[in-house]
């Protein structure tokens, strides 16, 4: 049978005491092989830890020449932290091997007292759980590694408040390195002052068993830097094997853009209520009315268009949260291990880590760390897409004094406005569009969008109406000196000719009760034709759809075009069959 090897660092001045050792440890052993190295201080013994050699086991001297007692144990865990060190002692003093321990020893052994056979063993044991405290190491770092990938905050807190683990995440956040944030007390290095108290109480609730009632809370951290972060924390505590709450384990997002992402949209909301207000004020009544009423009809597909990546997003974060409940059941299982490793043998050690491994499995852990980012990303695009809701919305109903012109993109209008409607449009047409490229505008960019939202809800209206399935919205844009000519032609059912020279006026509607007011296209005309001196035409045949035909002057200050538009009144909305 192959034997164990074991590599001694002896470390003793003795050379009685050096002989002695090596006697007992030579051939004392059918499965176990010794390889004793030896230094009589403690400088050379730092020296030897630091090279390149390797020793599984010390066996170590308290009193050396440069060194003696308690003191010797610290400075050798100093220069090493894993190495099992095993005292030896001239003292037969319990005491003595109790504090060695308490300082880092493995055991203790005294030298009058010494046999082959028990420093056999005593080497022996010292190596075993040399291996084990490696292995828990390893685990433990794994765990680490978990946590270090999460987007979120992992954190620990003792007690009595003091850090105790916390992720890169949490490092990244709050700006310092990990060994600037350990064991220092949460609240009175990493809140900001004027909120301590407050967060300190939570935290000390939950550390007296109210669990529930701080299981989430938001409170602002404070950065190396100085700034204030939001972040939302979701909390729980380890509990020891009696039971007991030893520490408080959070999860924290940062969430102080999705806040002033919300506090954007507030300000969006409240600037559309009072464009709305300023609307009402000046402008005509009965452009305020048909405006009211084009928006009541999109609220519900609005809010629709909005409800959608919203749900998801919201979908994403309760996934998230049944991850973070994995990740928090494999920490407490490591932190009962960590605990109860006194009192475990071996096997036991073995048996237990194979246990979280194979829990670690079955919660598909790998799965879950693939996915925790995909999540972060959809709800990043989730919130991206309800950002450009709203700016369409501001786009489209932004609010112009009547008699104010300012050069307008069109192009941007129409998008902005094929945007809003895109719920009433896309169950009843498909929309192509064909932009050439065109100079800006000088108009009121609120009443085009209008016209543009009128002709575009009774296209899709109309095209509904048939009862035929999906039909198509065709909108071209293009240069035509001295004007830009805007398209917009569908397939619905068209207009019977005895309606035609009536589509302009105030009230008059072909649609079902309820379907409309009938002053869509009115207002359309008075805007196009009256404020901005341009032109509006409709093109129509039963069974064939409608085309209307929208010009407005690039410069509506160009006399030329003032006065051909002024002796062309009565073309300004010329009706013909096909």
């Amino acid at each position: 049978m192959d034997k164990r090897t074991i590599t001694v660092l002896l470390v003793e001045d003795d050379e009685g005491d050096i002989l002695l050792a090596r006697r007992m440890l030579v051939n004392s052993s059918q499965s176990l092989e010794f390889i004793v190295e030896t230094v009589q201080t403690l400088s050379d013994t730092v020296k030897y830890l630091n090279g390149d050699k390797k020793f599984d086991v010390m066996l170590l001297d308290m009193g050396l020449p440069d060194s003696s007692g308690v003191e010797t144990v610290q400075k050798v865990k100093q220069a090493n932290q894993t190495i099992p060190i095993v005292v030896l002692t001239g003292l037969d003093d319990e005491q003595t091997g109790l504090l060695a321990i308490k300082n880092g020893a493995t055991d203790y052994l005294v030298k009058n007292k010494l046999s082959s056979d028990i420093l056999v063993q005593t080497l022996n044991f010292a190596f075993e759980r040399g291996q084990a405290e490696k292995t828990i190491l390893r685990e433990r770092n794994k765990a680490q590694s978990y946590l270090d990938v999460a987007g979120v905050i992992m954190l620990v807190l003792n007690d009595d408040l003091t850090v105790h683990r916390i992720n890169n995440k949490g490092c990244e956040i709050l700006g310092y390195a990990e060994q600037d944030i350990l064991e220092k007390n949460w609240c009175d290095n990493f809140v900001p002052s004027e909120y301590r108290e407050k967060v300190s109480q939570v935290l000390k609730s939950l550390l007296s068993g109210e669990i529930g009632k701080y299981e989430y809370h938001e409170n602002p951290i404070l950065t190396k830097t100085g700034r204030y972060r939001l972040v939302a924390w979701h909390n729980s505590v380890l509990r020891d094997e009696a039971g007991q709450i030893k520490s408080i384990l959070s999860s924290g997002e940062d969430i102080t853009e999705r806040k002033e992402a919300e506090e954007v949209i507030k300000k969006a909301y409240s600037e559309l209520e009072s464009a709305n207000a300023n609307l009402k004020s000046m402008q005509a009544q009965i452009i305020q009315n048909e405006k009211l009423a084009s928006i009541g009809q999109l609220a519900a597909g609005v809010a629709h268009e909005m409800n959608t990546p919203v749900g998801f997003t919201a979908s994403n974060f309760e996934t998230l949260a049944k991850y973070f409940d994995k990740f928090k059941n494999l920490l407490d299982m490591y932190g009962k291990l960590a605990g109860e490793m006194p009192n475990i043998d071996k096997d036991g050690i073995i048996a237990r880590t194979a246990d979280i491994r194979k829990t670690a499995e079955d919660m598909k852990m790998g799965f879950i760390l693939e996915d925790i980012d995909a999540l972060f990303e959809e709800s990043k695009e989730g919130l991206k897409r309800v950002t450009t809701i709203i700016q369409n919305l501001r786009d489209f109903s932004r609010v112009d004094k009547i008699d104010v012109y300012d050069d307008f993109d069109i192009i941007r209008g129409m998008e902005a406005t094929l945007a809003v409607a895109r719920n009433t449009i896309k169950y009843n047409a498909n929309v192509t569009l064909e932009f050439a490229d065109v100079s800006q505008v000088s108009c009121n960019a609120s009443q085009i969008n209008q016209v543009f939202l009128n002709i575009l809800v009774n296209a899709a209206q109309a095209i509904e109406s048939q009862q035929k399935g999906m039909g198509n919205i065709k909108i071209k844009i293009y240069p035509s000196e001295p004007y830009v000519v805007c398209e917009i032609e569908d397939d619905g059912p068209g207009i019977p000719q005895e309606y035609l020279n009536r589509v302009f006026e105030p009230f008059f509607t072909t649609k079902p009760a309820g379907k409309g007011t009938g002053l869509g296209l009115a207002v359309s005309y008075d805007i196009v034709v009256n404020k901005h001196k341009g032109q509006l035409f409709i093109d129509s045949q039963v069974g064939r759809g409608a085309k209307f035909t929208i010009k407005l002057p690039l410069n509506r200050k160009n006399s030329d075009s003032r006065k051909e538009m002024e002796n062309n009144g009565q073309e300004s909305h010329i009706v013909c069959g096909r």
